[in-house]
């Protein structure tokens, strides 16, 4: 079976939740108000998400149209839309789940070392736009 140039998507059991401690890259796609949830409605980001290999950043996990919950992430990933821009940053939670709720998360500001981690991973799909998880850059040319 070849290699899938198109992501994975969080339908595939992956929870962002899941990513605390690691470095990612958000590429909010779409801004929904009232998005309905088994505990009633609220707004979310859709949005792509590159889990960086820091070891090896072409090799880094990208999660497609992710729904993104959270009083903090949202109204910051809302602003990156806005502008058209990515975030970088540390995925932490801030706050512990409580009744009803997930819990508070967050981006951390990236250090320079991360920063030059997320531009490596930029810079090896600017190179091959095809490479995905797991096929690094090699195009097989």
């Amino acid at each position: 079976m070849p290699t899938n140039p198109f992501g994975t998507s969080m339908s595939s059991g992956d929870r962002l939740k899941d990513y605390v401690g690691r470095l990612m890259i958000v590429t909010p796609t779409e801004f929904i108000e009232d998005f309905q949830t088994s505990i009633g409605e609220t707004d979310v980001i859709i949005a792509d998400v590159v889990i960086i290999d820091e070891k090896n950043p072409p090799k880094s996990k990208e999660l497609t149209s992710t729904v993104i919950f959270g009083r903090a992430l949202v109204p910051y990933l809302k602003r990156k839309l806005e502008k058209n821009e990515q975030a970088l940053g540390r995925f932490e939670q801030r706050e512990p789940a409580s009744k009803g709720k997930s819990g508070a998360y967050a981006l951390a500001a990236p250090t320079g070392e991360e920063i030059a981690l997320g531009v490596q991973y930029l810079d090896s799909i600017r190179a091959n736009p095809f490479a995905t998880e797991g096929s690094g850059t090699d195009n097989g040319a």
